[in-house]
């Protein structure tokens, strides 16, 4: 069985299916195609090989919250910076900025696995 394809293997889309659908059953699959920020192709083939789909809901606000996160991370560094020019008097930042590194991992995790079918 040939594995899936990476998504850096640009393989061209050379085959067809042909499906037979109710108009119900096509509105069913676009609308969570749609809701899930992906076209019926993509959906439909996620659903068919991949076996965990991951989904990152809201696009809209998930991109506020990889924003909100680069933010925290420039104040820390912006009171790592005043600290080490004796403008204010800190304390350890080291657990913080752990948990914010740990954070953007699993943020670019979600990101690379949603990328990988949602387009």
């Amino acid at each position: 069985m040939k594995g899936l394809i990476d998504i850096k293997d640009k393989e061209t889309k050379s085959e067809r299916i042909n499906l037979h659908l109710t108009p119900t059953a096509k509105s069913i699959i676009a609308d969570k195609a749609s809701a899930l920020g992906m076209n019926m192709t993509a959906y439909i083939t996620a659903c068919a090989i991949v076996k965990d789909v991951y989904v990152i809901g809201d696009k809209k606000m998930f991109n506020e919250l990889v924003y909100q996160v680069k933010r925290i991370g420039g104040n820390i560094n912006q009171l790592r910076m005043l600290s080490q020019l004796e403008r204010i008097e800190c304390v350890d930042l080291r657990d913080c900025t752990a948990e914010l590194d740990n954070i953007r991992k699993t943020l670019n995790t979600i990101i690379r696995k949603a990328n990988k079918w949602q387009r």
